[in-house]
């Protein structure tokens, strides 16, 4: 056993560097795996062989021999595993699916941060539908929702904001009396001017925080009215301290066993209200409402469009609300997840029939619109197949981007650029690129 004096000469060496633990091997911050599918969209059909490129970057001389152990699996099953064998930087991968479904390639090479790497691919997407029959009251139970707004005045009120941070752009906040009693907040900007303009709403992500007046400034800059509103019967503009209730962000659960007192009639409501305020301006140009969203707002995207008809192009990506109720099914249920673990008995069937009425898939039936849908197919919040499920209900024109490498927090190249191509062609009242 050490004696006391040689714990502490070997704890002052240690401290002076006279001496060092055993090193972990460092890892090189540098080093990024590219994974493709050789299908660039991710797309495939049952039985299609799926090929994955994997390319390593930012190798340096010094680097060890990299051998990163990877796996292939849809859902439980393991399609394929092993080890990734480069040469000159490259490797490869393959599998095959015979049913419907992701195949998702995961890859353990760790760096100092992140875990790993994946890519997917969706296999016979097209064929993902979900069989849960929906409320037989379903359009009377909105009817009536929507008739009991319509008897509240809208009282739009707009304050001008001095500085919009373009010279160009003319910018308000607005407040409009909303549903049983609630207000509706949000910024508002157009081009200055007197010429009629399309119109767009953009609605808000998870979350309780402030609006960036600059998004919709950025909006009016490219010829939009432009309406960006709060999902929260909260003001628009305050400290960001100001919505740091710590029990606030649980409002997706606020009344999931009742569809009369969900938190998400009051928001669904709220847009379909905004509509009616864009389309009840007189610089509108009586021809063009696009609704925007993502997440949360892909949810409200799809419910304002099948409740509001003056919606006349819906663009959503990685939306929630979808198949609320898959694990009926054996699939993953759409965020915000309402009938968890810890729901029981009656009310586990409350939450089932609630979450019914507010299903995006539902939604999705009764849009008239054309819609365009970005898919991340590695997204662990809102899976990829919930919106499937959702996507092949619409029977309206649509578009599906798939992004087989992002997660729901992702730059989604692919969708921006087919969106800023839609918002390009709506405003100029020309064809959509439905391809």
């Amino acid at each position: 056993m050490k004696t006391l004096a040689a714990i502490l000469t070997t704890l002052l060496l240690l401290a002076t560097g006279a001496i060092t633990w055993a090193e972990k091997p460092k890892v090189n911050p540098n080093l990024y795996l590219h994974l493709a599918t050789d299908h660039p969209d991710g797309s495939y059909a049952a039985g299609e062989t799926v090929t994955w490129s994997v390319t390593l970057t930012g190798v340096q001389a010094d680097d060890p021999p990299l051998t990163p152990g990877y796996v292939v699996k849809m859902g439980k099953d393991v399609l394929a595993s092993g080890n990734l064998q480069f040469v000159d930087n490259k490797a490869q991968v393959s599998a095959k699916a015979d049913k419907p479904g992701i195949v998702l390639l995961w890859v353990d090479q760790k760096t100092p941060w992140r875990p790993g790497f994946s890519s997917a691919a969706a296999v016979a997407w097209q064929e993902i539908k979900s069989t849960i029959p929906e409320p037989e009251d379903f359009d009377a139970f909105w009817k009536k929702k929507l008739a009991e707004l319509a008897a509240v005045p809208m009282n739009p009120v707009l304050e001008a904001v001095a500085d919009s941070g373009s010279p160009d752009v003319q910018l308000w906040k607005i407040t409009m009396d909303g549903f049983r009693g609630s207000k509706i907040y949000g910024y508002l900007a157009r081009p200055k001017g007197t010429n009629a303009l399309p119109a767009q709403l953009q609605v808000q992500y998870w979350g309780v925080y402030p609006l960036n007046k600059k998004e919709v400034v950025a909006i009016a800059q490219k010829s939009w009215i432009a309406l960006n509103i709060m999902a929260h019967d909260l003001p628009c503009d305050r400290a960001d301290a100001f919505y740091k209730n710590p029990g606030i962000n649980t409002y997706v659960n606020s009344g999931a066993d009742d569809p009369d007192k969900s938190y998400f009639l009051r928001m669904f409501l709220s847009c379909s209200r905004a509509v009616d305020y864009l389309a009840g301006r007189s610089d509108w140009n009586k021809s063009t409402i696009l609704v925007q969203g993502g997440s949360q707002g892909g949810f409200q995207g799809l419910a304002t469009a099948a409740l509001n008809p003056k919606v006349t192009v819906l663009t959503v990506f990685v939306p929630g609300g979808c198949d609320l109720t898959g694990f009926l099914e054996g699939r993953p249920s759409g965020w915000p997840g309402w009938v968890g673990a810890h729901a029981q008995g009656a009310q586990r069937d409350a939450m089932i029939k609630t979450a019914g009425y507010y299903n995006a898939n539902n939604f999705a039936r009764r849009i008239k619109c054309p819609v365009l849908v970005g898919t991340g197919l590695v997204d662990t919040i809102a899976s990829p197949i919930t919106q499937f499920t959702m996507f092949n209900n619409i029977t309206a024109p649509k578009r599906m981007v798939l992004m087989p490498e992002d997660e729901h927090i992702s730059p989604h190249t692919a969708y921006k650029a087919a969106q800023a191509a839609w918002c390009k062609a709506a405003a100029a009242g020309a064809p959509l690129p439905m391809k």
